[in-house]
């Protein structure tokens, strides 16, 4: 259920100061956007690892939102993200 929430907040700004309109709509956006991924995940619809810089596993695209915080989210940052993903492991 968790997966499909990064996908869609990856481009929306983390910044709130609480005190504007503009902040109260950011944040209704992620509730709705959250609700939207619960939804969904209780479908079992998933973004898949193919998709951006959404990865096979939860925690790498927790990461990836990380290297975003750190680096930016430069055309040469998402790029590099996206072409070095984590391959998923085989057994």
């Amino acid at each position: 259920m968790v997966q499909p929430a990064p996908a869609w907040m990856s481009g929306m700004s983390r910044i709130r100061d609480g005190a504007k309109a503009d902040c109260a709509l950011k944040i209704s956006t992620c509730v709705n956007a959250a609700c939207q991924a619960a939804a969904m995940g209780v479908r079992g619809v998933r973004v898949q690892s193919t998709d951006g810089i959404v990865e096979h596993n939860v925690e790498y695209t927790l990461d990836n939102f990380a290297t975003l915080s750190t680096h930016g989210t430069s055309d040469s940052v998402i790029l590099d993200l996206m072409l070095n993903k984590h391959l998923p492991e085989t057994e």
